[in-house]
C-alpha cells in the first residue's frame, strides 16, 4: 500500500473528517443499499444452499473448507483511527517525529552554550551549515584542529584522525555510567523484542503451542500471518522502547555529563557497524536488485536467507550502539546521523508488517548515508578528503539504489543507465573545473568496499554452513523435515554464545579506545578483527539459536541471473529472463509451506498493493522476501 494512502487518511482524520471512499467503492455501496432483483434459478440455489451446505448449485457435492481470507483481510484500514494506525502511516509519524527530533536537539544545544563573546569566529555552538574553507580556518593546509567549526570552550584541540572531538573538556565519571547503563538498556530491550516476535512468527518454536495455550511463547502455524497491514504488541513495545530512550539519550547530553560512550570506545567501531550494516544490507538485496543497475547477481540463496531472517539483530546494534556514541549535538552533520539512526529505529520497529517490505522506504533509509556522509565530511574533512565520502557514496547510489527501485527495475537495461552517466559527468566536471581538488580514484574506494564486502560475507556464510553440515548434518541441513527440535537448553545456549562474541566485539572497541594507542594500527586491528569476526560468526550462532521452522526448507544454488537486453524500454514484467522471454525471481523453496497462510490471500495481497516490496514489486520476489525472513 503507497505510503500516502494512510497519511492523508491521518489528516482527515486529524481534521474530524471521515475520508470519503473512492469513487467506484462509493458506487459499489450505493447499489448494494438497494434490493437487487434475483432469478428464480438463482432463488432456487440458494434455498437448496442452505439446507445442504456441501451441494454446490449445480448439485454436486463439494467438500467444506474454511475459506482463505480476502484481500480485504488484508487491504488498507477502513476507518480513521485504524488508517493513523496502520504499519504504513507510522512510517510518516515515524519520519515527521525523527525531523522534530533533531529540530529540538538543535534548539536545545544553542540555548544551553549559546554564542558568547569569548567565542572567535566560527568557534560557537553553531549548525556550521556553511563552513569556512579548511586552510582558511587554519592558516596553513593541515586538518586539524577539527572540524572546520570549532568550539574552543567546550572542546579541546583535536589529536589525531582517530581523536573523537566531542568530549567534554569538563569530563565526569557518571556520564559513561548512565551512557552504559542507558545503552544495555536499550539494547536488551530492543533485542527481547525482536526474539520475541521472531520466536512467534519465524521459527520452529511456532509450532510448540497447541491451539490451546500451554504458555509457550509460540502459535500455531499458520494461525497468524507473518507479515500483516496492522500494528501488533511487539510494534508498539518497540516504538515505545526507541522514544523513551530518545528522550533519554538528549537529557543525558545536557544533564548527565555531556559524553556518550565515545571516551570508552574507539571511533572506528562506531564506524565499522554501520559499515557492517551496509554491506549485510547490500548483500540481502542481490536476489532482488543486484549489486549494479537492477540485474540480480548469482550469489548464495542460503547464505541470502541467513541473512535476511536474522539481519535484525545486527542492524539493531549497529544503529542503536551508533546512537549512544555520540552526544545529542546540534552540529549540523550530526543532525543528518541522529535522522538516519531513527528512521532506521522506525524501520526497525515495523518488524513483520508489510510495511517493513516496503521498497522505496528501504531504499531511502539505505540511501540516507549519501546525505549524511557529505555533509558530515564536508564539516570536519580537508578539501582532499571529504571527495571520497560525498562521491563514494554517490555512486553506489546511482549505482545500485536507485536502478534498484521498481519503477527503474521495469524499464531497459538502458534507462538504469542514465543516473550513472549523469554521475560520471558531473564527477570528471568538478575533477577538472576545482584545482587541487581530489584524487580520481577515490570515487572507487567506498564502492570497491561495499560490493566486494557483500561477495566475501556471502562466501563465508555459505561455507559455514556448508562446514556446519559436514559436522552437523541434520541440525544444519537446509531440506525441511530434517532438523530436530531445538529444546530450550540449546536455545539458551546458543543466545549465551550470541551474547559473549557481541561481548568480545565491544571490548575489542573499548581495548583500541581505552588499553592500547587508538591511533596505532594495533588499535584498528584489534577493532575491525573482533567487529568482522564476531558479526560473521554471529549469524550461523542465531541460526541455531532461534531454527527456521522444521517444515520451511531453505532455498539452495544461486540467485538467478538476468540478461542485459530487453526488446522494449519499459515493460511491466521484472527484469530475470531466460533468452527473450522474462520470468520470476525464483522463489523459496516450501514457501507456501513455511507461510501457510493459504496461497490465493498471499496472491490477492501482493494484488492489492499492500505486500511484498509495498511499492510495486513483482509478485514473486514480494513472496520470496517474505518466506526467507
Amino acid at each position: 500500500m503507497p505510503i500516502g494512502i494512510d497519511i492523508s487518511q491521518t489528516f482527515f482524520c486529524a481534521a474530524g473528517i471521515e475520508p470519503e471512499p473512492a469513487s467506484g467503492e462509493l458506487h459499489q455501496k450505493r447499489r448494494s443499499s438497494f434490493p437487487q432483483p434475483m432469478a428464480s434459478q438463482e432463488l432456487s440455489d440458494m434455498q437448496n444452499s442452505k439446507q445442504n451446505p456441501s451441494v454446490s448449485p449445480s448439485g454436486t457435492t463439494k467438500p467444506v473448507k474454511k475459506l482463505a481470507p480476502s484481500a480485504d483481510d488484508e487491504a488498507a484500514p477502513q476507518t480513521c483511527a485504524e488508517a493513523a494506525c496502520s504499519p504504513s502511516a507510522f512510517i510518516g509519524w515515524g519520519f515527521l517525529f525523527s525531523v522534530l527530533y533533531c529540530v529540538v536537539v538543535a534548539v536545545a544545544t544553542h540555548l544551553h552554550w549559546p554564542n558568547n563573546e569569548t567565542s572567535t569566529l566560527y568557534e560557537a555552538s553553531t549548525l556550521c551549515a556553511f563552513p569556512p574553507l579548511q586552510d582558511n580556518n587554519t592558516g596553513v593546509p593541515i586538518d586539524y584542529p577539527n572540524p572546520r567549526c570549532p568550539d574552543s570552550s567546550r572542546f579541546g584541540q583535536d589529536q589525531g584522525a582517530y581523536w573523537y572531538y566531542w568530549r567534554s573538556k569538563d569530563f565526569v565519571w557518571y556520564s559513561q555510567v548512565t551512557a552504559w547503563v542507558f545503552y544495555l538498556l536499550h539494547q536488551f530491550g530492543h533485542w527481547g523484542v525482536i526474539y520475541y516476535a521472531q520466536a512467534r512468527l519465524s521459527s520452529d518454536k511456532s509450532i510448540h503451542m497447541t491451539p490451546a495455550g500451554n504458555g509457550a511463547p509460540g502459535i500455531p502455524r499458520g494461525a497468524e500471518p507473518k507479515y500483516t497491514n496492522k500494528m501488533r504488541p511487539w510494534n508498539w513495545w518497540a516504538f515505545g522502547i526507541n522514544g523513551f530512550f530518545c528522550v533519554m539519550h538528549l537529557l543525558q547530553t545536557h544533564f548527565m555529563g555531556y559524553d556518550a560512550l565515545a571516551p570508552s570506545v574507539h571511533e572506528m567501531a562506531s564506524q565499522g557497524s554501520v559499515i557492517v550494516m551496509l554491506v549485510i544490507v547490500m548483500m540481502m538485496e542481490t536476489d532482488r536488485r543486484g549489486m549494479w543497475f537492477g540485474q540480480p547477481q548469482s550469489l548464495f540463496n542460503e547464505a541470502l536467507d541467513v541473512a535476511k531472517r536474522y539481519h535484525g539483530y545486527i542492524f539493531s546494534w549497529a544503529v542503536i550502539f551508533t546512537f549512544w556514541y555520540h552526544p545529542m549535538e546540534g552540529y549540523l552533520g550530526f543532525l543528518f546521523g541522529i535522522m538516519h539512526v531513527l528512521i532506521i529505529m522506525v524501520q526497525g520497529s515495523l518488524i513483520f508488517t508489510n510495511a517493513h517490505l516496503n521498497r522505496v522506504w528501504r531504499m531511502v533509509l539505505e540511501a540516507w548515508v549519501f546525505l549524511h556522509a557529505t555533509v558530515i565530511s564536508t564539516q570536519t574533512l580537508s578539501s582532499n578528503s571529504w571527495p571520497m565520502f560525498c562521491f563514494g557514496f554517490g555512486a553506489i547510489f546511482v549505482i545500485s539504489q536507485l536502478p534498484g527501485l521498481p519503477s527503474l527495475q521495469r524499464c531497459h537495461f538502458a534507462v538504469r543507465l542514465v543516473p550513472a552517466i549523469v554521475f560520471a559527468v558531473l564527477y570528471v566536471t568538478c575533477f577538472v573545473l576545482i584545482d587541487a581538488w581530489t584524487s580520481f580514484p577515490v570515487v572507487f574506494f567506498i564502492p570497491a568496499a561495499i560490493y566486494l564486502g557483500a561477495i566475501g560475507l556471502n562466501l563465508f556464510v555459505m561455507l559455514m554452513l556448508v562446514a556446519g553440515r559436514a559436522c552437523c548434518a541434520a541440525r544444519c541441513s537446509a531440506k525441511a523435515g530434517e532438523r530436530p527440535k531445538s529444546t530450550t537448553a540449546s536455545t539458551a545456549g546458543f543466545l549465551v554464545l550470541a551474547l559473549v562474541l557481541m561481548g568480545v566485539v565491544m571490548a575489542c572497541a573499548v581495548v583500541g579506545e581505552v588499553v592500547l594507542d587508538r591511533h596505532s594500527l594495533e588499535a584498528t586491528i584489534v577493532v575491525y578483527g573482533g567487529l568482522v569476526v564476531g558479526i560473521v560468526f554471529l549469524l550461523p550462532v542465531l541460526m541455531c539459536a532461534l531454527p527456521r521452522p522444521q517444515d520451511e526448507e531453505r532455498r539452495n544454488g544461486c540467485v538467478q541471473c538476468c540478461c542485459w537486453k530487453r526488446p522494449q524500454c519499459c515493460v511491466k514484467a521484472f527484469p530475470c529472463c531466460n533468452g527473450d522471454e522474462p520470468v520470476a525471481a525464483p522463489a523459496a523453496s516450501g514457501d507456501a509451506v513455511s507461510e501457510d497462510r493459504g496461497t490465493a490471500s498471499v496472491e490477492l495481497t501482493v494484488a492489492s498493493g499492500s505486500g511484498g516490496g509495498g511499492g510495486g514489486g513483482d509478485p514473486a520476489v514480494a513472496k520470496t522476501e517474505e518466506a526467507s525472513r
